[in-house]
């Protein structure tokens, strides 16, 4: 069991978001929305963004900031999309 699995401060839904990373390997889809207010972030973190035809901003998928499949800003104060980010759902995980 890995350290993500036995982390009770993190709920369960992070938890397997964390151990499954498929979302951020674009496996389910090739970019992810960005709220208006998360476009200085995305900047920030050096994400490849663009606009769509319909002016929804989004970023590509294989994230950059994940590592072995894990995301290296998920437990950090620039994680806002992150947690939000839901492939399945378009819902907070």
């Amino acid at each position: 069991m890995s350290d993500i699995e036995t982390d009770e401060s993190i709920s369960i839904g992070s938890q397997l978001c964390l151990s499954c990373g498929l979302c951020c390997q674009g496996v389910m889809e090739k970019a992810a929305v960005l709220e208006p207010n998360e476009i200085e972030l995305a900047k920030e973190l050096k994400l490849e963004y663009f606009m769509t035809s319909d002016g929804i901003h989004k970023f590509r998928l294989l994230c950059p900031l994940v590592n072995e499949d894990v995301c290296t800003v998920y437990n950090t104060a620039t994680q806002v999309y992150v947690r939000n980010f839901n492939a399945f759902s378009w819902i907070s995980c």
